[in-house]
């Protein structure tokens, strides 16, 4: 319940921050309340943008917790469909159908913060993702 609570506040605090900031808005922002749900404030919420160095860490987040459920072990194959390779920088440039171990996948995206790597990950693990119809 701690971690839970711990990661929602995490979550929050990095959407929030560009907005309490002022920094500069380059990407979609979302402010929410964690116990209602409610959208408190956004800017372009519905604009296509690519996987941010946070949607990786919660992908290495469910990575972890699918491996200590034993659905999963670092050994686990990974392959690369069409749509992760198509992914836009930054990327490691693999073909599709290349396959690569889990915990090889995992550094690549935590380390190099590749977005091919990234959708990859997700797709083996969490299942598919389709693609945008603007894509």
């Amino acid at each position: 319940m701690r971690q839970r609570h711990f990661l929602n506040l995490l979550l929050a605090g990095a959407l929030a921050l560009p907005v309490l900031s002022g920094a500069a808005r380059a990407n979609p922002v979302v402010l929410f309340d964690l116990k209602s749900g409610k959208v408190l404030e956004h800017q372009d919420a519905f604009k296509r943008w690519y996987p941010a160095s946070l949607s990786k860490l919660m992908t290495a987040y469910v990575t972890f917790r699918a491996i200590a459920a034993g659905e999963v072990a670092l050994d686990s194959p990974i392959k690369v469909t069409k749509h992760s390779a198509g992914e836009p920088p930054s990327k490691m440039g693999f073909k599709p159908g290349s396959v690569m171990r889990l915990d090889n996948a995992l550094k690549m995206m935590l380390v190099k913060s590749a977005n091919d790597i990234a959708m990859a990950v997700g797709e083996n693990i969490g299942g598919s993702q389709a693609p945008s119809p603007t894509a």
